[in-house]
This record gives C-alpha cells, sequence and structure tokens, in this order.
C-alpha cells in the first residue's frame, strides 16, 4: 500500500484581531511523489534528498478549515494518518533544487572490499541531473519517479497565486500545511 500526501494551503490573515492568524487558501491535490514526500519533511529514507524539514507537527495557529480538515481525513481513516507539517512559500523558494547529494541506489556494484564497480544504467548518464559516481540532484530520478519536479512547480506556484490575489507581501504570507496518509 502506498502513501498519498493530504494538503490544504493557508494564508496570513492581514487582521489578526479577527477570527485568528491564519485562513484556508484552498485544498491542494497533490499526486504520490516520494521524492517530494522525503523533501518537504523527511518522510521516506528510500530517497536521500535533503528534506526542508522533519515533520513539524499541525501548526499551534492553524486555521480552523485546515483543523477540520485533519479531523476529518482522522476520521475516514483511523490510524493512517502521520508526519503532519507545514512549509512556508519562502522555505520553498530557498529550498535548493541544484544542490546534489549522494545516492546510495545509483551504485549497482560494489567489489569486495566495498569499492564502486558500476553504477546505475549508463543510459541514465545523459540525465541533466545526473552528477559524478553515486551523485544526483533532487528530482533527477526517472520514471516511476517522474512527476517531483511538476509537482513541486505546481505547489511554489499555487502558493505564488494565492499570495497575488489575496495581496499580501511577504512569502512566509503563504505555507502548505500537509500530512501522510499509509
Amino acid at each position: 500500500m502506498g502513501c498519498d500526501m493530504r494538503a490544504m494551503m493557508e494564508r496570513r490573515n492581514k487582521d489578526a484581531t479577527w477570527l485568528g492568524e491564519w485562513f484556508s487558501a484552498g485544498e491542494l491535490y497533490v499526486e504520490r511523489d516520494y521524492e517530494l514526500f522525503a523533501v518537504l519533511a523527511g518522510v521516506r529514507d528510500d530517497f536521500p534528498a535533503p528534506p526542508i524539514s522533519r515533520p513539524r507537527g499541525i501548526p499551534k495557529d492553524c486555521s480552523s478549515a485546515y483543523r477540520g480538515f485533519v479531523r476529518q481525513v482522522s476520521r475516514e481513516l483511523p490510524g493512517a494518518v502521520h508526519s503532519h507539517s507545514w512549509v512556508t512559500l519562502a522555505e520553498l523558494l530557498a529550498y535548493d533544487l541544484d544542490q546534489e547529494f549522494y545516492d546510495d541506489s545509483l551504485v549497482t556494484q560494489r567489489d569486495a572490499a566495498g569499492n564502486i564497480v558500476d553504477t546505475t544504467d549508463p543510459a541514465n548518464a545523459s540525465l541533466p541531473n545526473s552528477g559524478p559516481v553515486g551523485r544526483r540532484r533532487v528530482f533527477a530520478l526517472p520514471p516511476p519517479n517522474h512527476c517531483g519536479r511538476e509537482q513541486w512547480d505546481m505547489i511554489v506556484g499555487e502558493l505564488r497565486h494565492a499570495k497575488e490575489h489575496w495581496g499580501l507581501t511577504s512569502d512566509e504570507d503563504v505555507r502548505l500545511c500537509f500530512f501522510f496518509c499509509a
């Protein structure tokens, strides 16, 4: 059984004295992509990309809509909801998608001493995000992990749209609140 992500965008309330600091800016459908999940919250050990953060929990100041959303899904899927977290647009924009990191899954053969003898299929060497032996960049893997970058761009685009739509001035004023369902 796979893992799904449930998400809601939130925007900062300009008048925090009325109904709280954060409001829902709409639910967001995010397709299953384990590398994306690893980058957002470090929830997948088999994707070694550095995460923005480990799960932070439900924001204490989240909107009532998000709290209700979490309760509803938790009732529908008892025991399956986990790894609550959130990221701001500022954090997404600051994340270095070009950073290079070691990925042992690219190593296909080692000698008796543990030295790397062979790496992933030579056809993959021509991928734009391939790196030296055992190293790669975020969202470089071919299918089935093929939609991570597109999902990333969609999330950033939707948060930017919410920021502009509500006339907010800071990238800290919009965030994605999310959790995973096993």
